[in-house]
């Protein structure tokens, strides 16, 4: 296979780089780091809450530095992904989670 017939296939395989997939990248791996999603390698669910916080900071970020310069709906994913975020980070951190 020439490397151009290379290059063509990797760029066909890849999805179209936008914002919103961007951030929805990110919003899974916290998820996948708080055990709530299976790890896509290994299908095993574990947690990471280091990297978990990271990506969740990283999505702040984001959001900071994007403010006024996104779509309707990019700021209502970048929302929805954060607040679920949030929500799973407290349900794996917070000890009175467990007693229920």
């Amino acid at each position: 296979m020439s490397e151009e017939t290379k290059d063509t296939q990797d760029q066909e395989s890849l999805p179209r780089a936008d914002f919103s997939a961007h951030v929805y990248t990110i919003g899974i791996q916290a998820l996948i780091f708080l055990g709530k999603h299976p790890h896509p390698e290994t299908g095993k669910y574990e947690q990471n809450l280091e990297v978990a916080r990271f990506q969740i900071d990283t999505l702040e970020m984001i959001k900071e530095k994007t403010e006024g310069n996104r779509t309707e709906d990019e700021s209502k994913l970048l929302e929805m992904l954060l607040h679920n975020c949030h929500l799973a980070f407290v349900d794996v951190t917070d000890p009175q989670s467990e007693e229920s």
